[in-house]
Order: C-alpha cells, then sequence, then structure tokens
C-alpha cells in the first residue's frame, strides 16, 4: 500500500476512530437524560438519606452562628457549590429566582474560603446564607457538586440531588409539594 490507498486508509480510521467518540458522547448525555428524567435532577446515593433529620449549626461568612433548618420557614434549601465550579452560578441565579417565588430558607455550603467564594456571594439575594466550609461538605458526605439537599422545617430530608440549574431545583419543591398534599390528604382521611 502505498500513495493514494496508505492516505484512504489511514483516512478511513480516523474517521471511524472519531465517530466511536461522537457515539461515546451521545451514549453519555442520553444517560444523563434518562437519570434526570426519573425525579428531576440527578439522584444520587450521597449525603444523609431522605426521611432521616438534618440539623447543625455552622458560622456563616459574616460570623454570625447559623442554625440548620430554619425554623421559621416550611421548607429549607441547603445547596453545595465550589468557587471554581460554573455550574454553580447558574445553580445561584436558580436559587434567586427561587426566593422570588418560593417561601424557601437557603443555606449555600461553599467548599472554598471567604475570600475564593466572594464571586459566588455577590451572586446571591440577601436572604440566603453563605457559609464557606468544606468540612460542612465532608460532614454530610456531599461530594458531587453542585447538590442541593431539601428539608421541611424540623430538618426532615423530603428530596435530594446534583442540581444544575433553576429546572432541579424546581423539581425538587415540586416533589416536596406533592409529598406535603399526599401527607395532608392522608391525614383528612384519618
Amino acid at each position: 500500500m502505498t500513495g493514494w490507498w496508505l492516505t484512504s486508509y489511514v483516512l478511513l480510521w480516523l474517521l471511524v476512530s472519531a465517530s466511536f467518540v461522537v457515539q461515546l458522547i451521545v451514549l453519555r448525555q442520553l444517560g444523563l437524560i434518562y437519570l434526570r428524567a426519573q425525579n428531576g435532577g440527578f439522584q444520587l446515593d450521597e449525603g444523609p438519606a431522605i426521611g432521616l433529620p438534618l440539623s447543625f449549626r455552622e458560622i456563616d461568612v459574616n460570623g454570625e452562628t447559623v442554625r440548620f433548618p430554619m425554623s421559621q420557614r416550611a421548607l429549607n434549601l441547603l445547596v453545595f457549590t465550589t468557587p471554581w465550579c460554573g455550574t454553580c452560578e447558574k445553580v445561584l441565579t436558580g436559587v434567586n429566582a427561587i426566593l422570588r417565588h418560593h417561601e424557601v430558607g437557603v443555606v449555600i455550603i461553599d467548599a472554598g474560603d471567604a475570600d475564593e467564594s466572594r464571586d459566588l456571594r455577590g451572586q446571591i439575594e440577601d436572604d440566603v446564607v453563605f457559609v464557606a466550609s468544606l468540612a460542612r461538605q465532608r460532614a454530610l458526605g456531599v461530594t458531587s457538586i453542585p447538590y442541593a439537599i431539601l428539608t421541611d422545617r424540623e430538618g426532615v430530608i423530603i428530596a435530594k440531588g446534583l442540581v444544575n440549574h433553576l429546572d432541579d431545583l424546581e423539581d425538587m419543591l415540586e416533589k416536596a409539594g406533592g409529598d406535603a398534599a399526599r401527607a395532608d390528604i392522608a391525614l383528612s382521611t384519618t
């Protein structure tokens, strides 16, 4: 094989290899869509289990003691971020939209220190509590970022999962609303 035959043979294998890579990428995306379609957001088995109570105290970036869950709120959202996560910025924009439409207490736990997290802090509403604590993320067993945990007033975990944008956060809140409605129906029929 010489000349054009060798060139066409090499080009053929390059095209086959590129096609294989594209197929792997498409299959991965289909898998992600399948996971997301099940319950809204990825349901990773990280952090405390659904149905267990979650409570802690932490110092926020302003030096004030924060208690989670915030007992004055019916729902509490705990969002885990890092300062070097591009998707976290979209999630924080989603958190701001959630606050405008829902009564929810929000605590952001960022893996960076207070200086590293300055850009993320600048993107959130004043009602959001911001804690810079990698130790808290590790203590709760959260390794995938951005991740969210939704609890009720007592801190019982209602929903959790990997969140990438506003739709994932809305799905969590809808699930909580559906669970609350089912609980109200169960109480009224007994």
